[in-house]
């Protein structure tokens, strides 16, 4: 068996992410026998030198979608004779849209990856109106924002998210999420009536483990990226306030 992974970025391990997951994916995959491709369409504008445990393709455009590509993708998987397509980018509406494309050239199994709860965008954009930390035009489109994704408004503002989650079970021979807690919002939102492509991997904070107790600070650790306004400053601020109401002392250390 041989599966191509595939992502819109080069899969450096030392990005993290999607890319380092993708990585020790691949190093469990050839352990037990099953060859691996990587696929993607640009190269990362952070990468430093890195070496991957299998071969990694470049698509010869850097865009998530165009013909050039399904083109290019489909002759790699025919001539590397894939099984599997994994899609790591399934967030993508593009990009999504070069992989069933593909697949429909190659006629190889589409596996479909999402790296986060299907409704983030709804629950990300909800409570973040703080006075205390942010401006009132802030605050008016923070509010706005929390008001679209109240029912039944989020159907109108979110047609879109949920039309590219329903064509992303019609096309695609199996959708991975990161919990089963995820399938509930994730039928919710594509409106599909049966759920068997739906699968998810064990989350690792489910699995027993042994508590350390020893001293140490009362820190609040906040890692975000700024391009998602699920993650920008204003949902720090308002997280911090809120952790403070409860914990006396508590200090924040920042990781952006």
């Amino acid at each position: 068996m041989k599966i191509a992974i595939c992502s819109v970025q080069e899969f450096n391990p030392t990005i993290g992410g999607i890319e380092r997951v993708s990585v020790s994916l691949a190093e469990g995959l050839i352990k037990e026998g099953v060859e691996v491709l990587f696929v993607a369409c640009r190269k990362s504008p952070y990468s430093k030198p890195y070496t991957l445990p299998a071969k990694q393709v470049l698509l010869p455009k850097t865009l998530d979608y165009c013909i050039e590509n399904v083109q290019a993708l489909a002759h790699i998987l025919k001539e590397e004779k894939v099984d599997i397509l994994l899609n790591q980018n399934s967030h993508s509406e593009l990009y999504n849209r070069t992989c069933y494309e593909v697949k429909s050239l190659s006629g190889v199994k589409l596996i479909s990856v999402l790296h986060f709860s299907p409704d983030m965008r709804i629950k990300g954009n909800r409570n973040l109106v703080s006075f205390k930390y942010l401006s009132l035009k802030e605050n008016i489109i923070n509010l706005l924002r929390d008001v679209c994704t109240r029912f039944p408004l989020r159907y109108i503002f979110m047609y879109d998210q949920c039309r590219m989650y329903k064509n992303l079970y019609l096309n695609s021979d199996r959708i991975v999420l990161l919990s089963n807690e995820f399938k509930e919002s994730y039928i919710k939102l594509s409106g599909i009536k049966e759920s068997s492509k739906l699968t998810a991997i064990n989350n690792m904070l489910s699995f027993p483990y042994e508590m350390n107790n020893y001293q140490k600070k009362k820190q609040l650790l906040w890692c975000g990226r700024l391009l998602f306004s699920q993650k920008k400053a204003g949902s720090y601020f308002v997280s911090l306030e809120k952790a403070t109401r409860t914990i006396t002392g508590l200090e924040s250390c920042d990781c952006w």
